[in-house]
């Protein structure tokens, strides 16, 4: 018994604990001089896993074995909604995260749903799999205008250690998240939320 903890303390993790792991670190960028008001508020809509819970490890036998975990049990929406803020003001936006300033007006307000982020590691397969789906929504303030939806959504896989240590995990969850920021980033950059 000594003999598989100490295998696994020197693997980077076992299956039969769970694995923290980071999304990489926030973006960040300054509040511009001028530029429209936007709030950023972000929802999760997932089932069934806790707000920093990002996926599972899973042993041959299919079964799930443990959970991975943001460290530090961060929730996933505030760093989502961190990371939406600075895209947003690198594209000349006044964003805030509307759960910390409620009260200031905006010009409008960006909704993000997670749908769904998670990745499955799958222990002595060789073999990690991950998925994200996020609802991205404009609603313009005082208009008529119909709210503007978008959507992101992306799948990772890749082989991993026989293992799956704790490296592993974080390898695929980073991945999938900078993948979702890239596009995040597209349609910012191609004139979303006016």
């Amino acid at each position: 018994m000594s003999l598989i903890v100490l295998g696994c303390l020197l693997a980077g993790g076992c299956a039969y604990a769970t694995s923290y792991v980071t999304l990489g670190p926030t973006l960040d960028a300054p509040m511009p001089e001028t530029g429209d008001q936007v709030a950023v508020r972000v929802e999760d809509g997932r089932k069934g896993v806790s707000r920093y819970e990002l996926g599972a490890k899973h042993v041959p036998a299919g079964w799930e074995s443990n959970t991975i975990d943001l460290k530090e049990k961060e929730f996933l929406t505030d760093h989502v909604a961190t990371d939406i803020v600075a895209l947003l003001r690198e594209r000349g936006f006044r964003a805030r995260d509307s759960r910390r300033s409620p009260s200031d007006p905006a010009d409008r307000t960006v909704v993000v749903r997670i749908e769904q982020f998670y990745a499955r590691v799958m222990v002595g397969g060789g073999t990690a799999s991950a998925s994200a789906v996020f609802v991205v929504e404009a609603l313009p303030r005082g208009t008529d205008q119909p709210p503007r939806k978008e959507m992101i959504s992306t799948e990772l896989s890749k082989k991993i250690s026989l293992l799956g240590t704790d490296a592993d995990c974080q390898e695929v969850v980073e991945g999938l998240y900078r993948e979702v920021l890239r596009q995040l980033r597209e349609k910012i950059a191609a004139g979303f939320p006016q």
